[in-house]
């Protein structure tokens, strides 16, 4: 079976339940499965996904510095 025809299956089974409590149920199971399987990329705001860029960028160039030098400066 496709991934289509059994979502399609899913959604002509769910339009056919009445009972509340298994819909709910059914509903909490989907919506934790989806936060899982969200991409954290998508969630970060651009500004943030720049620095980053930014920050893997200045690693592969090199401009990167031991860690020992920071933890120093916190020390």
């Amino acid at each position: 079976m496709t991934t289509e025809v059994i979502k399609t299956n899913i959604h002509r089974l769910i339009d056919s339940v009445e009972d509340d409590q298994f819909l709910n149920a059914l509903y909490t199971i989907l919506e934790k499965h989806a936060i899982t399987t969200t991409d954290f990329w998508t969630a970060l705001s651009p500004d943030d996904q720049a620095a980053i860029r930014a920050g893997v960028a200045d690693a592969d160039a090199g401009r990167v510095r031991p860690m020992a030098d920071v933890m120093q400066k916190y020390q």
